[in-house]
């Protein structure tokens, strides 16, 4: 009996410091996921009013959800939206706070307009913002504002989703096949193996999980990927069946919102090497030629003109921003910095004033960049 007690003692002191110690651990980890089908993505949502404090090298900043699930400070009872945000981590607000997004800027200089952000709760990429659209009519905003990243919402976000097709020939659910929620919130790579699972059931193995001591056995549940650099041929502008079905869906939702007498504007957001001088997966070269002819920008520009979306294209603003010394990215990091959201919140306002959108308005070519 002594024995039993002293091994559950042990058992409990370990359990608990291994509680402790995921608790810094967690600090290190976006943990607002849940195993749920209220947004854009049929398997993963977004919990509901929930807090966490996010650190990384180069931020620290608080998170929190409202009563659906946005990462915002008001709830949410079906109020008429007026410009609602659609994207993924930039426009999520990836290392910044809530009142310095770009969505929450151009809200403070358009006072009386209600302003959403819809990511994540919508999800990564052009399908899900469509599916999320379709499942959710009451929330469809008078203008959507799409922020699309020009990499990994026409890459690889666009390889682990399974698009699942009704009856009536559109869209019915999409799901994600690579990515899972662990049960304390943030996002792994799905994976079946039966030790993982056991282990993750604990504080202790979980800590074991990630600790990576277990790396060379193949047993631990590594957390997503993010922002992987593209192929050489994509930043060159050349683009495949993935890349243009991902673009398809911009002109889905461009439909969807015009029948409903509604407005599409996208936001070509682009890696930080586009725009200064930031490191790039190519090498230095690459990255110098890249930014010097803009392939992939002029590309998808010349898509949205020929499939008539309007659309703002910032680099030429970002560049001439970091050509005088602004820094609108992170340093280690692939998204911007409270500058970058700034600049973005003036183009968007700035272009929304020029070109408002009123029955029978044409928008001109010219006008649209």
């Amino acid at each position: 009996m002594f024995a039993l007690i002293v091994g559950a003692l042990g058992v409990a002191c370990i359990e608990v410091t291994s509680c402790l110690s995921l608790s810094v651990m967690d600090r290190y980890e976006l943990r607002v996921f849940e195993d749920s089908d209220l947004g854009g993505v049929d398997n993963i949502g977004v919990k509901r009013n929930f807090a966490q404090e996010w650190r990384a090298p180069e931020f620290a900043v608080p998170v929190r959800t409202n009563n659906i699930g946005l990462r915002e400070n008001q709830d949410y009872h079906g109020d008429e939206i007026d410009i609602g945000f659609y994207g993924d981590s930039f426009t999520f607000g990836h290392g910044v706070r809530q009142d310095e997004r770009y969505s929450d800027l151009l809200r403070d200089s358009m006072p009386g307009k209600k302003v959403l952000s819809f990511s994540y709760l919508n999800g990564w990429t052009t399908p899900h913002y469509y599916n999320f659209m379709r499942k959710y009519p009451e929330r469809l905003p008078a203008t959507a504002i799409l922020g699309l990243f020009l990499g990994n919402d026409l890459t690889t976000d666009m390889d682990e989703t399974h698009i699942e097709i009704g009856p009536d020939g559109d869209l019915n659910r999409v799901i994600v096949t690579k990515r899972a929620v662990e049960r304390r919130g943030f996002l792994v790579n799905r994976d079946r193996n039966p030790v993982t699972h056991l282990l993750s059931r604990s504080a202790f193995g979980e800590l074991v999980l990630r600790s990576r001591i277990l790396d060379r056995a193949d047993l631990v549940r590594k957390p997503c990927a993010t922002n992987v650099y593209p192929p050489l041929s994509f930043d060159m502008g050349e683009l495949d069946d993935t890349n243009l079905l991902a673009l398809s869906y911009v002109e889905k939702i461009n439909e969807h919102l015009e029948v409903r007498n509604k407005r599409l504007v996208v936001f070509l957001i682009v890696w930080a090497y586009y725009v200064g001088d930031y490191s790039c997966g190519h090498g230095p070269s690459a990255a110098q030629d890249i930014r010097q002819h803009q392939y992939l920008t002029h590309r998808v520009s010349a898509w949205l003109d020929e499939h008539e979306i309007e659309y703002i294209n910032p680099v030429p603003r970002f560049k001439e921003l970091e050509n005088e010394g602004v820094r609108l990215y992170f340093e280690g990091d692939a998204h911007w910095n409270p500058r970058g959201h700034r600049f973005a919140a003036e183009l968007i306002s700035d272009y929304l004033r020029r070109n408002e959108s009123r029955p029978g308005f044409e928008l001109r070519s010219s006008d649209r960049r």
